[in-house]
């Protein structure tokens, strides 16, 4: 089901945008070229979160939630799954931290009766974990 459909009637449903285009620019470019194509809705959490919403730029750098959802389609444009995204600069030092806020997150969408995601996805924009390292597997569960 589309998150536009299971957010029609939630105080988020205007929140809800179609491809990549509730993701800022920068995060637009963090995902990789071939795969930009197959989100089909997306959603900002940060824009959307009564409490984060008002938040100052660097507060909403630090709030203890994931950025977005993303519906995630087939060549066919079907929807197959929904990706939670994280772009956050965190090394290994910081894997404590993106694994409480997505605690947080999962906790959150099952209050706000969201969909949950089949997917969490950390994008490092720096010091990147190689996605074979027991400490990424971990996160992507």
């Amino acid at each position: 089901m589309s998150l536009a459909k299971k957010l029609s009637k939630t105080s988020f449903k205007n929140c809800c945008k179609t491809g990549l285009s509730a993701l800022k620019r920068a995060h637009q470019n963090l995902v990789a070229l071939k795969s930009r194509s197959r989100g089909l809705e997306s959603l900002d959490l940060d824009c959307c979160i009564p409490h984060i919403s008002d938040l100052t730029k660097e507060e909403k750098g630090n709030a203890a939630n994931w950025d977005y959802l993303i519906s995630v389609g087939n060549s066919l444009r079907k929807i197959e799954r929904c990706d939670a995204l994280e772009p956050h600069p965190g090394g290994v030092d910081e894997v404590l931290a993106i694994e409480n806020k997505k605690v947080k997150t999962a906790d959150y969408l099952i209050t706000m009766n969201l969909p949950s995601p089949d997917r969490w996805v950390w994008i490092q924009t720096k010091n990147a974990i190689p996605p074979n390292d027991p400490i990424a597997m971990k996160l992507a569960q």
